[in-house]
């Protein structure tokens, strides 16, 4: 399967039609994050979550996340595996085969979900990257979270201002582009404080000088 967009795994979530795999990568770690944990919550179900929703860490080896995917799913069609973080470089290459080994041979009854949330990595600088995307690609599906466009942030943070309460016009939100960046976790929490200090003034607007 190719890589897919955000939409198209809602489609197939909605068509009841999960891949076996789910490659979750990419500079923008607040929508990743947060798709991600949907993603598994999805997946694993809200029925009997401690037996089909495992979730492991980037310390965890390949050998228990393997028995977890593999393990039948408990009264339901389907569980979810999720593991976050897993570094390829600083694997041996002993844990690095287990891994495709396991790309190679995924169950019907198993959602296996690899997410960074913390961890970048480029597969344009890395043959061990590529190779997990390329493999990935063949076994289910990748989603690359790049950041957002100055136009969708702009749209975006004035939706969020306007459930805090407040207005965000078009200069304040290109002003508080132009500061803290394109990284949305820094500009939700930004747009935080801001909200709070309008409000505090008595005010609804976050203006340029603020």
């Amino acid at each position: 399967m190719p890589e897919i967009t955000e939409q198209d795994l809602k489609k197939q979530l909605s068509a009841g039609q999960p891949a076996p795999l789910y490659l979750l990568w990419g500079e923008e770690k607040h929508l990743l994050g947060r798709t991600a944990r949907r993603l598994v919550r999805r997946l694993g179900g809200e029925d009997f979550p401690a037996f089909n929703r495992s979730e492991f860490s980037a310390e965890a080896a390949m050998e228990n996340i393997a028995d977890a995917v593999l393990a039948l799913p408990f009264m339901a069609e389907r569980k979810c595996v999720a593991v976050s973080d897993w570094n390829l470089d600083e694997k041996p290459q002993a844990q690095l085969d287990l891994l495709y080994e396991l790309l190679g041979a995924l169950p019907e009854t198993t959602s296996l979900v690899l997410w960074y949330p913390t961890l970048d990595w480029s597969e344009k600088k890395s043959a061990r990257w590529k190779k997990l995307l390329q493999t990935a690609n063949k076994a289910g599906c990748t989603l690359a979270f790049a950041h957002r466009e100055p136009g969708e942030l702009r749209r975006l943070l004035a939706r969020e201002a306007e459930k805090q309460g407040c207005a965000l016009p078009r200069p304040s939100a290109e002003k508080l582009l132009e500061y803290v960046g394109p990284d949305l976790k820094v500009l939700l929490s930004e747009l935080e404080k801001l909200c709070a200090f309008a409000m505090g003034g008595g005010g609804g607007e976050i203006t340029p000088r603020m």
